[in-house]
């Protein structure tokens, strides 16, 4: 236990994700087996909270396998070749004469993911991994938020057809409409969609950041320090 440690990829790529996820799966189980009863806001012991965020978790890591199961072309793996086609042919071939020099290996012109993957792995070899970790982490953080959103969507539609929804609160009772229903709905969806285009966008960074990097360290792959400069 003691040699446990939590990342910001657990909080942010698992556990948040989680946690949205299984709200959508606690509605969905009250539309479809116990509409007519009443929301209630109420406080949760610790035991319980602590379950649930393992629950949660257990969730997250759920969704971000998931997520590029269902959209295949979002995977990383499938969307490295076509990232690298957009980038400077000055930059891929820096990048493959790089690699030969300290290597000695040829990255064969088709093998994209190869070339990003090599790029990256030197950069991590040599200790340097502190901007590749803030793009991994976020790009899980904004995969995972886009596939629960998208499930809490389908679970509100659930709740949706299952009428009457009723709210209890400190002041009383209070149906919940359609049209509530509706507009969390769209606000949820465009939430998916948005955190998808973020997600689209650390995932080119990400590359764009490999190759940056790789080509940014000195031949004996160290950062440059201020005697070298």
């Amino acid at each position: 236990m003691q040699n446990l440690k939590i990342t910001l990829y657990d909080v942010f790529g698992y556990l948040f994700p989680g946690l949205v996820f299984l709200s959508g799966l606690a509605i969905a189980f009250w539309g479809l087996f116990t509409p007519a009863t009443p929301a209630r806001f109420v406080g949760l012991p610790v035991e319980l909270w602590a379950a649930i965020l393992v629950l949660a978790y257990i969730a997250g890591h759920f969704l971000q396998s998931f997520y590029p199961t269902i959209l295949k072309s979002s995977s990383f793996e499938l969307a490295t070749p076509k990232i690298v086609d957009t980038l400077d042919p000055f930059l891929v071939e820096a990048a493959k004469a790089k690699i030969k020099q300290i290597a000695s290996i040829d990255v064969p012109e088709k093998d994209k993911k190869a070339l990003v993957g090599l790029c990256d792995e030197f950069i991590l070899q040599r200790g340097v991994s502190t901007n590749q970790e803030i793009y991994q982490y976020r790009e899980g953080f904004y995969r995972g938020m886009s596939a629960s959103c998208l499930l809490l969507v389908l679970a509100l539609c659930v709740r949706l057809v299952r009428p009457p929804t009723f709210i209890a609160l400190p002041s009383g009772t209070y149906p919940a409409t359609p049209g509530m229903f509706i507009f969390v709905i769209v606000v949820f969806l465009a939430a998916a969609g948005l955190f998808h285009l973020r997600y689209v966008h650390f995932r080119e960074l990400k590359v764009i950041a490999a190759l940056h990097g790789f080509l940014a360290l000195n031949p004996e792959g160290r950062k440059p320090t201020a005697a070298s400069v």
